[in-house]
């Protein structure tokens, strides 16, 4: 969780969506601002922030999430987008990166990872 990585820009708007809890998966050095905003923001309870799963664990997220949305603004090839998109995962990506071209159209298959 990096400033450029606009995960800010998503716990602004889940207070606004009902139907909608966030799972923010992974580390970084706005971690513990992010976790603060939303404490202060009356969101804790619509948010779950995990770190260190494991990769069988990530899928399962991946596979259970109705979207998956990165709004970074500095990728070319997000491979987080990558493995949502391989578990027939929605993807919401920042219109700004070469990511657009990636999900546009895009046939998934069904795992991406045999265990």
């Amino acid at each position: 969780m990096e400033p450029y990585k606009n995960v800010d820009k998503i716990l602004k708007l889940i207070k606004y969506y009902d139907d909608y809890n966030a799972v923010i998966i992974g580390s970084g050095s706005i971690k513990d601002n992010l976790i603060k905003y939303s404490l202060k923001n009356e969101i804790y309870n619509k948010v779950r922030f995990l770190e260190g799963i494991s990769y069988r664990e990530l899928i399962k997220y991946y596979k259970s999430a109705k979207v998956f949305i990165s709004l970074s603004k500095f990728e070319s090839y997000g491979i987080t987008v990558a493995e949502a998109l391989s578990c027939k995962t929605p993807c919401i990506v920042n219109n700004n990166t070469a990511l657009t071209d990636f999900v546009n159209g895009v046939d998934c298959v069904e795992d991406f990872r045999k265990y």
